[in-house]
């Protein structure tokens, strides 16, 4: 076979290379423009196809007629009234098509409005709807008599022309339709409560505005959406600073709302004057992490008041929004409350485990619960683990054989998980120069909590300790396998670490310490309490673990500094 002349071969690949350089440049221009065909774009090389939304509305039922789903529709399942109206339900359904089969005449999603509780020009057209077809920025600082005179001369036809229609008055829902354009047609829809709701996903936006006029009292019932492919976070990696510290914010007990929450037991009670939970206590904890500027944030439990939640990812987002904001990692686990809503720990976890900045798990199947993983924080040089954390799910209430219940306790599988990552941690850490250092956090506190009348305490014991009273050895396998340091949140007004002196000759004694609630949406009392977190700092270099604790009135002031750890060692100095 005779080979091409180089004359002919130096063409063909020219042409080559202009041919690709070409498309790469009309799929760019065409990311902006959007004028290539629907069926071709659904189908370029590098496109990663989904399902896109083509239509949505909003439906109110009967309670008693079940709210079907009509045909070719799916039904979001979340009642739009929150279960406060005793006749009505009201859901979003939403019309979606594979995007490999859209046609070149297909319109699809590209935006929502809401109506109700957004400014509007004369002709009830929602400012954010006026923005869109001006395309202009519209405050009154910009404005001229000319961009005035074009905002109100916006009506129904003219949003209809820009792609715009109202689906019905009641719900106020507005929903704009178009040729489908890979990064802007929506792709998802979602349903969060709330005036204070927030979605920090990445990809999510959050509307303004609320569906219906009166969706009950607790409802607002807002929409929120997705647009292009589902943005899937890379984990981050914990690592010790230069310095070989590392810092950690703890945070406990939450017990958010679906919606702003109600303050329980506010303290000074001077400034309970229009308290709202959830934000007072989103308030302190920006300003701690603005201020403390942590590496990870531990969350140990009750981040949801489950009775005061029918929602309870509306609760959670508003949980993780500062961290996710802040580009901190953040683990959590499970507390008795967090389940008690309208998610099962297993639900919450498929929520929580695809959140940006998150690290936390559902742990082996095999193991009992649900949040039981390990993490590490590696060394500042190279990847030795320098320190590691151990998560337990601590379980919630167990029914009693004779009637009645109590609090369950860590299972041995959980226990033996434990140990055998120690193992396999331990291996890992051969060459680390340094001393590693172990800590470990649940929500439920151990029996050995109750030791404070024969242990060093520092910090305040209000309260009972209220946990299991029977377990099959958690603190010995903790301090076996290295855990110098538990903390804990559950009983809301204690916040002390007590020193668990060890009962044998040649066991390890280990810190036993509480976060102190945060919420102020949760219990309190007991003489006045005012919320706090924990911080603890390490220091790989000298391989020593400090606490501290910060609270809502002096977030300036350290409460009750100690050192836990020195030298690698169980302090009690």
């Amino acid at each position: 076979m005779a080979l091409l002349p180089r004359f002919w071969v130096r063409q063909l690949l020219k042409l080559g290379i202009s041919i690709f350089v070409l498309s790469l440049l009309i799929v760019f221009v065409d990311f902006y423009f959007n004028f290539l065909p629907t069926s071709f774009q659904t189908r370029l090389p590098l496109h990663q196809s989904t399902a896109v939304i083509v239509d949505l509305k909003v439906q109110s039922c009967l309670t008693v007629s079940g709210c079907a789903e009509p045909n070719g529709w799916y039904k979001i399942p979340k009642n739009l009234y929150l279960n406060t109206k005793w006749v009505r339900k009201g859901f979003v359904y939403v019309k979606r098509v594979e995007e490999t089969e859209l046609q070149d005449d297909h319109k699809v999603v590209l935006d929502l409005a809401l109506a109700h509780s957004t400014e509007a020009n004369g002709h009830g057209i929602p400012l954010y709807i006026v923005k869109d077809i001006l395309g202009q920025a519209t405050s009154e600082k910009e404005e001229t008599e000319a961009s005035r005179d074009a905002i109100r001369a916006i009506d129904d036809d003219e949003a209809a022309k820009h792609g715009w229609t109202l689906r019905d008055e009641d719900s106020g829902l507005w929903v704009k339709q178009g040729k489908y354009h890979r990064s802007e047609s929506v792709t998802g829809v979602d349903v969060l409560f709330g005036k204070d709701s927030v979605d920090p996903r990445p990809n999510w936006s959050l509307k303004p505005g609320f569906l219906f006029r009166d969706s009950g009292k607790e409802a607002f019932a807002s929409l929120t959406i997705r647009r292009g492919v589902e943005n899937k976070p890379s984990k981050p990696v914990l690592r010790v600073n230069p310095s070989g510290k590392f810092k950690i914010l703890q945070v406990a007990d939450l017990h958010f709302s679906t919606g702003e929450g109600i303050c329980r037991d506010t303290f000074p009670s001077d400034s309970a004057g229009n308290c709202l939970a959830d934000p007072r206590t989103l308030d302190f904890i920006k300003l701690v992490l603005d201020q403390e500027t942590p590496d990870f944030v531990v969350m140990t439990g009750d981040q949801i008041f489950g009775d005061t939640a029918p929602d309870a990812e509306s609760a959670l987002l508003k949980a993780v929004a500062p961290f996710i904001e802040r580009e901190i990692p953040y683990a959590m686990v499970f507390g008795n409350h967090d389940a008690q809503g309208s998610l099962s720990k297993e639900d919450l976890m498929s929520i929580i485990a695809t959140l940006p900045f998150s690290l936390s798990e559902a742990g082996p199947e095999d193991v009992d619960g649900i949040g039981n993983y390990v993490l590490q924080a590696l060394s500042p040089k190279n990847d030795h683990p320098a320190i590691s954390f151990y998560f337990l799910d601590s379980h919630s209430h167990v029914a009693l054989p004779k009637g009645g219940s109590t609090y369950d306790h860590i299972k041995s599988n959980q226990l033996k998980f434990i140990e055998n990552t120690s193992t396999k941690i331990k291996e890992l850490q051969k060459d680390y120069t340094h001393i590693p250092l172990s800590m470990a956090f649940f929500h439920i506190p151990i029996p050995e909590y109750r030791k404070t009348n024969v242990n060093p305490v520092v910090g305040s014991h209000r309260e009972p300790v209220m946990g299991p009273t029977n377990d099959e050895g958690t603190r010995d396998v903790l301090a076996k396998v290295g855990v110098s340091v538990v903390s804990v949140g559950h009983d809301h007004v204690n916040d002390y670490c007590m020193f668990d002196k060890p009962d044998r000759e040649g066991e390890t004694g280990i810190w036993l310490c509480y976060g102190g609630a945060v919420g102020e949406g949760g219990y309190a009392g007991y003489g006045g309490y005012v919320r706090r977190l924990r911080l603890f700092e390490i220091d790989t270099q000298s391989a020593s673990i400090k606490s501290w604790k910060l609270t809502r009135e002096q977030p300036e002031l350290k409460l009750d500094e100690q050192t836990l750890v020195s030298n690698g060692h169980v302090s009690n100095e």
